[in-house]
């Protein structure tokens, strides 16, 4: 029987070989290194960092940079929600940053956004609805005296800066929400329920504009039961029609 000859596709392996030469090369040599870094996202202000990652990256051949490394040059401040980095062999990179977006001020500088994490950030401040803290609440997204998390107390900020743009929240000792506006103060009671809690609110607001300058306390813990009282200490009763 007569055996067919073996052919070696030299074409092919030389292929192979030339793409294998090719990552090596594109590896290790300088000529791959960023030379434009295309931005998304960032701020003007982050100038001093940006002369930062040109410092870095130069020389660097592009797959020797660690994205982290860039990264974290901004992941480290609070105001930063995101941040990516990447790059190829061609001399390009691309940053792309997310900032928080502040929905309260809670004072000395700090901010609440809308995931109810607590942030600093000199660009963001004004016109936000204020947060009142109990001096015994520790500013953290971690289960603190029956406050499960600030999410919830983010989104009461969030729909009070809708509605009442000039009123605060404020977070009492026993994780209670309190609303002060219009010389008056809305007892929300626990975080749950606080859309019908509003809504209830709007609407009692709507038909008389001047409840809460005639009382002290409107409690809308349960706010299909919505009762007023003079002061802290006055037996609650049901809002007049």
């Amino acid at each position: 029987m007569r055996r067919h000859k073996r052919v070696i596709n030299w074409g092919a392996i030389f292929a192979v070989f030339a793409l294998v030469n090719l990552i090596f090369a594109s590896f290790r040599s300088p000529l791959t290194a960023i030379r434009r870094i295309n931005l998304s996202g960032v701020r003007q202000s982050e100038r001093l960092r940006l002369e930062r990652i040109q410092q870095l990256v130069q020389g660097v051949p592009a797959m020797q940079l660690d994205p982290g490394s860039v990264e974290q040059m901004f992941l480290g401040q609070s105001r930063v929600k995101s941040c990516t980095f990447s790059r190829n062999i061609f001399g390009s990179g691309r940053l792309e940053i997310t900032y928080r977006k502040a929905v309260a001020a809670a004072g000395n500088g700090a901010l609440l956004d809308a995931d109810g994490e607590f942030f600093s950030d000199p660009e963001q401040g004004e016109n936000l609805v204020k947060l009142n803290l109990a001096p015994t609440l520790k500013v953290t997204s971690a289960t603190v005296m029956g406050v499960t998390d600030f999410r919830q107390i983010a989104e009461a900020c969030a729909i009070t800066q809708e509605n009442f743009p000039e009123g605060a929240v404020s977070v009492l000792e026993t994780g209670v929400i309190r609303l002060d506006i219009e010389g008056g103060h809305v007892i929300l009671g626990s975080p749950g329920n606080l859309s019908k809690k509003f809504d209830t609110l709007i609407g009692l607001l709507r038909d008389r504009p001047t409840l809460l300058k005639g009382i002290e306390y409107l409690n809308l813990t349960n706010p299909d039961g919505a009762t007023v009282s003079k002061n802290k200490n006055d037996k609650p009763v049901q809002p007049n029609p």
